[in-house]
Parts: C-alpha cells; sequence; structure tokens
C-alpha cells in the first residue's frame, strides 16, 4: 500500500470512531495507565493525527501507539464496529514507512530469519532440548551468562521440557474414516510446543480424520503483521495460501488462536479468490472438535483433577468461542473444570509485546496470576502458545506447581481406544 493510499485508509477508518469512549473500560493499558493516550481512543485520535501530518511522529507518540496489545477487547465492544485491530496494524506499516529508525515494533533480525524457513525450526527444537537436557540451562542460570547477555527474560519463557520429535506429512485416521483436513502447526509451536501438535494428530486420527501437515507451511504472519511488517505478512500469507489450496481437504485446523486468527483475516492481506476459499477452511481445533460427531467407541478415562480454563483474548474477543475449550474438557469424566473468573483483560503476552515491554506486560500477568494461584489448580488450559509461555513462567517464578498446557493434550493424554 502506498503512503498517500496508506494515509487516507487510516484517516477512513478513524473517522469512524465516535469517541464515545465506551472502549476505555475494557482496555489493558488505559485501565493500568488511565491516560488518554494509552486508550483505543486516543491512539485512534493520535494515528488519525499522524495520517493528515498535523503532529510530527515523535518517540513518545511511537511509544503510545506501540503500548498497545492488540487484544482487541475494544473493536468487540465498539457500537460504532471500528476495525481496530486493521487500523493499529495500519499505523504501525505508517510508523516504519514514516521513520529511519523506529524504536521497538520491529522484529528483531535473528527470529526474522528462523520464522521465515521452516527447516530451521525443526533445527531449533534439537537445539534448545540438548540445551535443556545437556545440562547447559542448569549452568548458564547459575553463572549469571543469560543475564550479562539480557536473553534472561526470553530464556525463561522455555517450557520446561522440549520434545524434538518429527513427524510425517500425512496421517491416516485410525477410526472409520470421514474425512480429510490439513493441520496449521505454527512456527512458535514447532520449535517450544510439539507436544500440542502430537495430541492434535491422535486425536483428529482417532476421531476419524486422514491429517495432512504441509512441511513447506509458513508462518501464519501474526508478529509481522502487529509490528507493522505487511510485505512480509502478506508473503507469508500468499505462500500458506498456495500451499494448502493445493490439498484436497475440508478444513484446515489450527491449534493456537492467535494463529486461528491471522489466517481468518488473510483476506485483508491478499485479497483474491483464492484467500477466500482458504479462510472458509479455518478452525480452531477446539471449535472443530465440539462441533463433530465423536466415535462410540472413543472414550477417556477418569482425571480427578482442578483445571482452569485461561481465555486468551484472540479467543474471546475477535473469535468469539471462549465456551469450546470449556465444553470439550467436560469431554473428561471426574475432573474439575472452572473458567478463570473476571479473565477480561489481556495477560500481557501479545506476542513479541512479552519481550518489548516488559513493565506493561509483567503488571499484566500479576493481575491474571493474582486470579489463578489462590484457586491452587493442576492444570490451567489456554488456548494460544504466547499465553501459555507467559503463564508458564509467571507461575514458575511464583513456585506454582500449576503446569500450563493446550486443552488438548489433556484430552489427548486421557485418551482410550480399543484396539
Amino acid at each position: 500500500m502506498q503512503s498517500n493510499s496508506l494515509e487516507k485508509s487510516i484517516q477512513q477508518q478513524a473517522s469512524q470512531c465516535v469517541k464515545c469512549g465506551l472502549c476505555l473500560p475494557y482496555c489493558p493499558t488505559y485501565a493500568l495507565t488511565e491516560n488518554e493516550c494509552e486508550s483505543p481512543r486516543g491512539r485512534i485520535a493520535l494515528l488519525d493525527a499522524l495520517a493528515k501530518k498535523q503532529i510530527p511522529l515523535s518517540e513518545k507518540t511511537q511509544l503510545y501507539l506501540d503500548h498497545c496489545l492488540t487484544c482487541r477487547a475494544c473493536e468487540a465492544v465498539c457500537p460504532a464496529k471500528v476495525s481496530y485491530g486493521e487500523l493499529i496494524d495500519k499505523g504501525r506499516q505508517l510508523i516504519l514507512e514514516q521513520s529511519a529508525s523506529p524504536k521497538k515494533i520491529t522484529l528483531p533480525k535473528s527470529l526474522a530469519i528462523a520464522l521465515k524457513h521452516p527447516w530451521l525450526w525443526q533445527t531449533l527444537a534439537r537445539l534448545l532440548a540438548f540445551y535443556q537436557r545437556s545440562g547447559l540451562q542448569y549452568l548458564t542460570r547459575k553463572s549469571g551468562l543469560l543475564k550479562a547477555l539480557r536473553l534472561a527474560r526470553v530464556e525463561a519463557l522455555l517450557p520446561i521440557s522440549i520434545i524434538h520429535s518429527g513427524w510425517r506429512p500425512y496421517y491416516k485416521a485410525t477410526a472409520p474414516e470421514r474425512g480429510q483436513v490439513a493441520l496449521f502447526t505454527g512456527c512458535i509451536n514447532q520449535l517450544v510446543d510439539r507436544t500440542t501438535i502430537k495430541a492434535a494428530i491422535k486425536l483428529l486420527t482417532a476421531c476419524g480424520y486422514n491429517v495432512y501437515i504441509p512441511t513447506t507451511q509458513q508462518c501464519c504472519g501474526a508478529l509481522h503483521q502487529h509490528a507493522g511488517a505487511i510485505k512480509q505478512a502478506q508473503a507469508l500469507a500468499q505462500a500458506n495460501i498456495a500451499i494448502f489450496n493445493q490439498l484436497k481437504i475440508e478444513k484446515i485446523i489450527t491449534i493456537t488462536t492467535g494463529c486461528s486468527v491471522v489466517l481468518q483475516e488473510y483476506a485483508h492481506l491478499v485479497n483474491s479468490p483464492t484467500s477466500a476459499n482458504f479462510n472458509q477452511k479455518i478452525i480452531d481445533i477446539n471449535q472443530f472438535l465440539i462441533t463433530i460427531a465423536w466415535p462410540q467407541n472413543l472414550t477417556l478415562s477418569p482425571l480427578a483433577k482442578k483445571i482452569i480454563v485461561h481465555t486468551p483474548c484472540t479467543l474471546r474477543n475477535v473469535l468469539k468461542q471462549a465456551a469450546a475449550p470449556l465444553q470439550l474438557l467436560q469431554k473428561i469424566p471426574a475432573a474439575e473444570i472452572i473458567p478463570l473468573a473476571a479473565n477480561n483483560y489481556c495477560c500481557g503476552a501479545a506476542g513479541q509485546y512479552m519481550l518489548q515491554h516488559p513493565a506493561m506486560s509483567d503488571n499484566l500477568l500479576a493481575q491474571t496470576l493474582d486470579l489463578i494461584i489462590p484457586l491452587n489448580p493442576d492444570y490451567l488450559a489456554t488456548t494460544n502458545i504466547g499465553c501459555n509461555l507467559h503463564l508458564q513462567k509467571g507461575l514458575t517464578e511464583k513456585h506454582c506447581k500449576t503446569r500450563v498446557l493446550h486443552p488438548i493434550v489433556l484430552l489427548a493424554q486421557q485418551l482410550t481406544q480399543p484396539p
């Protein structure tokens, strides 16, 4: 999008905001700061002024815009139906175009390279698994080297145990065949949460679906898109659309809700009939598994544990499928399933936000942990990989033994299937 066209688009979308302020109580950053510039209404006004060249791009203005978590809670309650998520992404694109040295919103080069090359995901997963199991993790943490290299925060996000086993491009149904689906694995899941991918394969094949996992699939582009790197996000979208549209499948199953949202909105990035066909096939695995009929001989063994269900912003505000994980987990006999009460604000993960804005992120994390820890759950179930890593880090630092995992991992763990 050319600069003039981008500016006009921002102005047009910003003009839809009627400045009513109904979004303010739902904005996490406004709740923390009570600063109008940290609210959706304030950020829209700043974007409009930047697009009209009424104000210069200053470091302070950019920080206000960059502080947005893109949780889209404001969008969910907006009476004027302002597409705030799309608007803030365009605003960050404008910042990249207007600034020779943008602050904070660009992806680190090493991460951008890793996300671009799927073959690196398996290699990195193996290296991280070796790092944990060889004792290097223990030594580097004790030595203080991570702090010296300013890697302590990102390293603390690693899960307790990383598996690096790979998978085949095709898995045949283990129950009477009922359809063909593809699995979108995601880049971060492939690096640090292959357990969820394995669980998805096990559940889908047990329900009678043949599962395709294209080995050339790309990162969904969420991190690029929310950083304003729209051209890179478009290139990833076009690649994924071409790869998955080649398959003769009914659905494309996603296992992290952050990816689900971006994939379902590819039409914003790639306006073509092929993107429309792709978008119609996308469905989150929780929603998919509660809408199909399970085989009668497929049962779940009892699990007498307390499971708290956390609802990520993407699931609540955009997909609007907050009930799906609860319904799915209620299939497990003897399990005590409890939705996390007052889970109205973002937990502070928000992709790379938790690394770029640690103070704001940690304040939001503390609020969420205050809801979880008194309940003393055995498990915390969440459907987004960023939330998973962020919440597990927080619980571990509080010496809480609660394990954070995807709901489908628990289901796969309890799955019993007669031979």
